[in-house]
């Protein structure tokens, strides 16, 4: 009798171990079978949906649309900008500081900035304010940025008496790309060699 009940509990293990085992096997392809939409792929009528949210009573409601439209990138950006014209106060101050998450993200950075630079010069001060605080924030950080690289690969830089830079002088196309975020760097004198 113990042989058999030994052999009985040797055999329920083995087939519990067996199912589990399957079942991390399974389970992930049967999951990953139904398509899910990526946050860039969102459906507009549920950005829609979550604009008309950010005006919401609701803590959870104004949140989970917030993440939503952050996660869309670049296909939230122009309902956003529209959405921080016409919005009530608190859902235009919502709208501003999710266009500045979602320019902190390189992929859709060019687009939510255009559109923080086009609500700079809104008539609406309180939207306006964010937004250039935003956008100031943006090219401090790549003017900083964009220093420290000349910095590191050693390009010469000359500072001019009134802060930022005055001149520098580069050597490759690396290089030449980062001049887009010294904005204080004068454009009148460009001169290259060859």
């Amino acid at each position: 009798m113990k042989g058999r009940n030994r052999f009985s509990a040797i055999l329920v293990v083995t087939a519990v171990v067996f199912f589990v085992a399957m079942s991390w096997v399974l389970l992930p392809a049967q999951i990953t079978h139904e398509p899910r939409k990526s946050p860039q792929q969102s459906d507009p009528a549920q950005l829609r949906r979550a604009i008309k949210d950010l005006a919401s009573s609701k803590f959870q409601e104004r949140q989970a649309a917030s993440e939503l439209l952050a996660a869309a990138g670049n296909s939230a950006v122009e309902l956003l900008e529209k959405s921080a014209k016409t919005s009530d106060r608190g859902a235009a101050t919502r709208t501003v500081e999710i266009l500045t998450a979602i320019a902190g993200n390189s992929e859709s950075r060019d687009a939510a900035t255009a559109a923080l630079e086009r609500l700079a010069k809104s008539a609406n001060d309180r939207v306006a304010k964010l937004a250039v605080k935003a956008v100031k924030e943006f090219n401090t950080t790549d003017e900083e940025r964009a220093i420290a690289a000349f910095s590191a690969e050693g390009v010469r830089m000359f500072p001019s008496s009134r802060g930022g830079i005055y001149s520098v002088t580069i050597a490759t196309d690396n290089q030449l790309a980062l001049l887009r975020h010294l904005n204080k760097l004068p454009t009148s004198g460009f001169a290259a060699r060859m």
